[in-house]
């Protein structure tokens, strides 16, 4: 029908879905950024993140880590295959 509005119908591809959040690591923490999942109660930032984001965040060690109580990691290291998931030997 011409005037409605149907974006609602046609849903963002899952590649494209942001479900990780970013947010500065606390001091006791060696990684400067946490990534957190979207309804994390830790989670306090603004910047969200694909899940192909969060990967190439969470690849290097010193730029971020994993929530320890949300635990992204377990979503995460389905998301891509064995062979391509980081640490993968």
């Amino acid at each position: 029908m011409a005037g409605q509005n149907y974006r609602a119908l046609d849903p963002i591809p899952p590649a494209e879905r942001r479900r990780w959040r970013l947010n500065n690591a606390p001091q006791r923490v060696r990684a400067e950024f946490l990534v957190h999942r979207l309804d994390c109660a830790q989670a306090s930032g603004d910047h969200l993140l694909t899940d192909q984001e969060a990967l190439r965040t969470l690849a290097d060690p010193e730029a971020a880590a994993c929530c320890e109580v949300c635990c992204p990691e377990t979503v995460l290291r389905h998301v891509l295959p064995e062979a391509e998931a980081p640490g993968s030997p």
